[in-house]
């Protein structure tokens, strides 16, 4: 699959955990800064997690139940080109993808350009407050702020209630919610395919007027004023999509949230609960001791170089690690104080292994064909002799990209082996190869 599909993937089911946990515990709460900060976060985390890996320690008792991890080689990219004749339904896919969010993001910068413009146009009315530009006039029916622009409309109130209603536009605008709204827009042009990046957007929207609402009712009108307003200018009206508008929709929730009495401040505790279901998702995603692979075994080394369909997979757990052990007489290092040379045109060590993967690796023509790319984890052990043996693939992408990173492994040179104390050990490695697509 495509990489940057199983990114947007992974980022897609982080935004879901986010919000499902804001929907079922955190909604009802009136710490609206906290509730905002933790919206936009959500966000940002999604975006960012997917790029964390997780390398689980050899001896931590999560791996020991799990997989067996052992010294880490750096990845080793080899790029193959698509078929010129040939495209594949992901690809096609992608382009349709991208294109609606670049139409997107147009139509976004459409929509800005097309609002200031329409408020440049408008009556300036004079303020006492910095920085804050108050405008009047017919192109919306109802009041809004756009960033440092406040926007009402001719002859709609009178003036205690045009105060009111300035006095909320004007949170808007000191708290930067446009700002928020129009990150988030962004997120969402690119994320346009997953529902939950609009319900955060949409979340994200109500805490803005929530707090908007709070803010405005303890500094200005009471309770019952201040819903008599609301009630009084809830007819439908036009205004712009990237605005915060005092004539939201007017539903149960907001009037609940205008009566409703302060949480607690232990309340504010119940927004830690991301951190289990963050955790969760890295350690679902990003650690590389998880296999997909169904286990089954894998022919005996010495043998000739496999091809792409005799390739067995190996799901190296705990159990398998310990018959390694047992079958043979000598214990298996991950680390020891003279590590295993391989030397190789000018370089050493694992430099001189990943250079000879480099160079001896190539793209399997099936694989660019069906547009294949990813990440092959191959697990080997370099023998007290310098052989290498028990080659596995422990995380694998398809038979045809898995078959080429056991051959080229397979027909690597004998290694110069390790030594522990002054003695030749035998020494286990894994080693991730990437495969992809120009």
């Amino acid at each position: 699959m495509n990489g940057y599909f199983i990114y947007l993937i992974k980022s897609s089911l982080f935004m879901a955990a986010f919000w499902m946990v804001y929907a079922l515990w955190l909604r009802n709460q009136t710490h609206f800064a906290i509730s905002r900060i933790y919206l936009l976060l959500s966000f940002g985390l999604s975006i960012v997690l997917p790029f964390v890996h997780v390398l689980l320690p050899a001896d931590s008792s999560v791996n020991r139940g799990m997989s067996y991890i052992t010294h880490a080689i750096p990845m080793v990219t080899v790029y193959g080109s698509g078929s010129e004749t040939h495209v594949g339904v992901v690809t096609l896919l992608s382009y349709g993808y991208w294109l609606m969010s670049l139409f997107l993001l147009a139509l976004l910068v459409f929509q800005i350009a097309k609002v200031l413009l329409r408020l440049r146009r408008e009556e300036r009315l004079s303020t006492s407050i910095p920085d804050l530009i108050v405008v009047k006039g017919s192109h919306f029916d109802t009041p809004f702020s756009f960033f440092h622009f406040v926007h009402v409309p001719d002859n709609r109130y009178d003036e205690n209630h045009l105060n009111t209603v300035l006095h909320h536009e004007t949170v808007h605008v000191q708290k930067f919610h446009s700002a928020d709204v129009l990150l988030a827009s962004i997120i969402c042009s690119v994320w346009w395919l997953n529902p939950f990046s609009w319900l955060l957007l949409k979340s994200l929207r109500e805490v803005h007027e929530f707090e908007a609402d709070s803010i405005s009712k303890e500094h200005g009108a009471g309770s019952a004023d201040y819903i008599r307003l609301m009630l009084e200018t809830s007819m439908p009206g036009f205004a712009p999509a990237l605005s915060t508008s005092f004539n939201k929709p007017l539903t149960l929730k907001r009037l609940a949230m205008i009566t409703k009495e302060r949480s607690t401040q232990i309340s504010a505790l119940k927004y830690l609960l991301v951190i289990p279901a963050m955790l969760l998702l890295v350690f679902i995603f990003s650690t590389s001791s998880c296999s997909n692979n169904a286990p089954k075994e894998q022919p005996a080394a010495p043998a000739p170089p496999p091809t792409p369909d005799s390739i067995q997979m190996v799901k190296v757990t705990a159990a398998a690690a310990t018959q390694d052990v047992s079958n043979s007489k000598e214990p298996i290092f991950f680390k020891v104080e003279k590590m295993p040379n391989f030397p190789y045109k000018g370089l050493d060590k694992e430099m001189g292994f990943r250079k000879y993967i480099a160079y001896n690796l190539k793209y399997p023509k099936e694989a660019m064909d069906k547009q294949i790319q990813g990440t092959v984890y191959i697990q080997f052990i370099v023998e007290a002799d310098g052989a290498m043996s028990n080659i596995k693939v422990i995380r694998g992408v398809s038979k045809e990209l898995d078959g080429e990173a056991i051959r080229v492994v397979s027909n690597a040179p004998k290694w110069v082996p390790g030594e522990q104390k002054g003695k030749k050990v035998r020494v286990s490695y894994t080693f991730p190869i990437n495969f992809a697509l120009k």
